[in-house]
């Protein structure tokens, strides 16, 4: 899985968190924008989980298939659930949402890509 999808999407949680930090660091509330770049996220780690899914089922290396499965399939979850949040809260805790969001989403790609033994 190490490809340049992952490098995409690690930069793009760092560009998210960036963005939604300084709306948090600047006391303004999250906007359309904002929230839509962390759908973005969720897009990109749908496209994640299929890629991964198929890497996952072709390979005869020892992997945690389920574990790591689990992971794959779940991940597009949490940038949802943090728009959905961030949606119905738009004063500055729903830029906090967002922003640990953006954050969590890095360090679960990290996750994944030491599952599949990219990171061992």
């Amino acid at each position: 899985m190490d490809s340049p999808l992952t490098t995409l999407i690690a930069i793009a949680c760092l560009a998210v968190a960036g963005w939604a930090i300084s709306y948090l660091i600047a006391g303004r509330p999250n906007d359309g924008a904002l929230r839509g770049a962390v759908l973005g996220l969720a897009a990109l780690f749908t496209v994640l989980a299929v890629v991964g899914l198929i890497e996952v089922v072709g390979s005869d290396r020892p992997l945690p298939r389920l574990q790591l499965a689990a992971y794959l399939v779940l991940s597009p979850l949490i940038p949802v659930a943090a728009w959905w949040w961030a949606r119905g809260d738009r004063a500055r805790s729903g830029s906090a949402v967002l922003t640990i969001a953006a954050l969590a989403m890095g360090v679960l790609l990290a996750r994944i890509t030491t599952l599949a033994g990219l990171g061992a």
